[in-house]
């Protein structure tokens, strides 16, 4: 009985994710389905809060498209969030107004809050900085579980947006963890094979 009431509670979620997929858009438009992208990617979580009468919230595409921004927006689930229809999606995050935008990790921890009528530079620093740790924590999740390759291309994207910093040294620190780890796991592959051969 609970596995059905989960695989029920499951399919509009997925149904939301199929329908922005097949369209193409880079705009989930329902927060259950982009919050199990975001989860099942490792990926970061944009909940931008818009509303359709709202002039300045037009502007949204534009930002998340710009050719400074575009490099973080596409490690990013976008999810739109129409505050007039969904009033308890605003309780929820503890959001007022609109052209906000809620930064969560995979796991749904927030990590950032950004109001869309600040200076650019500011919002691309604390938009890199919010996906940059959640890459980080991604691939140092998937080096623990032994997924050395899929972690150092994540530690790699992080070191292409940030040049320097926290989340660029600790990118650092763990692609010299996954070489090392690496190579002691050849060598332990090497002495094996010579052993078997005695």
């Amino acid at each position: 009985m609970r596995r059905g009431l989960w695989i029920a509670c499951l399919l509009p979620a997925l149904a939301g994710l199929v329908r922005a997929q097949e369209s193409g858009d880079v705009w989930v438009r329902d927060l259950e389905a982009g919050l199990t992208r975001a989860r099942y990617s490792g990926r970061a979580a944009a909940l931008v809060f818009s509303a359709h009468w709202c002039g300045y919230c037009g502007q949204l595409e534009a930002f998340f498209a710009d050719a400074r921004v575009a490099p973080v927006s596409r490690k990013t689930v976008l999810i739109l969030i129409d505050v007039d229809r969904n009033p308890d999606v605003l309780r929820r995050y503890n959001v007022t107004g609109h052209h906000k935008v809620v930064v969560l990790g995979w796991d749904k921890a927030e990590l950032a809050r950004l109001e869309l009528t600040d200076e650019l530079e500011k919002l691309l620093d604390a938009f890199r900085s919010a996906v940059c740790a959640n890459e980080v924590g991604t691939a140092e999740v998937l080096f623990r579980l032994g997924h050395y390759r899929k972690a150092a291309e994540r530690a790699d994207e992080v070191r292409e947006l940030l040049k320097e910093g926290a989340f660029a040294e600790r990118a650092g620190k763990l692609l010299e963890e996954i070489r090392k780890r690496a190579q002691e796991e050849r060598s332990e592959e090497h002495t094996s094979e010579l052993q078997s051969h005695s």
